[in-house]
């Protein structure tokens, strides 16, 4: 019977320490997965903080259009109260009599059309000018877009990533759990004997 006993002491401490080898084989892969996990979930934090930051650059950047386009408008009434103008002044100075003083009307029809066409090209660089910087940040719209469409899949993948070291990590602990109900189950079996 003593020897048996001996026998069964050995068979234990053998597994026992096996098994505490195994542990702590375990115990530093967790430690791994963790800090794996960790600094995943530090980058997914990163991700989305700039992914807010994007959006909320984007949402600037569609409030700039809309004032832009706003400018325009107003510019586009600007340009054709200016024509209204000019036509009223031609339809006017067009209609005053040429008898005596007609040489200066004709010489101020004519300042007054050049100045007409001139605040009317004026109108027309200002525009131009617009419209370029709308078409500009009609471009930046479309790399923000562009940005952020791939800071979101970047952030999936990392969303992916950390759930399947989220997997690893918790079959681990069941793996663990198991080795110590065994652990548990054979020194109790042991110390009856």
């Amino acid at each position: 019977m003593q020897r048996l006993r001996v026998a069964s002491e050995r068979k234990y401490h053998r597994w026992f320490f096996e098994t505490r080898a195994e542990l702590e084989a375990g115990g530093e892969a967790k430690a791994t997965l963790e800090m794996e996990l960790r600094r995943m979930s530090e980058r997914a934090a990163g991700l989305e903080a700039s992914v807010a930051t994007l959006t909320s650059a984007k949402a600037r950047l569609e409030e700039v259009v809309a004032e832009r386009g706003e400018a325009g408008a107003v510019l586009t009434r600007r340009v054709d109260g200016l024509k209204v103008l000019l036509r009223e002044e031609r339809g006017r100075v067009v209609g005053l009599p040429r008898d005596g003083e007609g040489g200066m009307r004709g010489d101020r029809r004519e300042v007054l059309e050049r100045a007409l066409r001139t605040a009317l090209e004026h109108e027309g660089a200002e525009r131009a000018i617009l419209e370029a910087g709308i078409q500009r940040e009609r471009e930046v719209a479309r790399e923000l877009r562009t940005l952020l469409a791939g800071e979101r899949q970047m952030l999936v993948e990392e969303r992916r990533r950390s759930e399947a070291v989220q997997g690893q990590l918790d079959k681990e602990r069941e793996r663990r759990a198991r080795a110590v109900r065994h652990l548990m189950g054979n020194g109790s079996g042991v110390s009856e004997s």
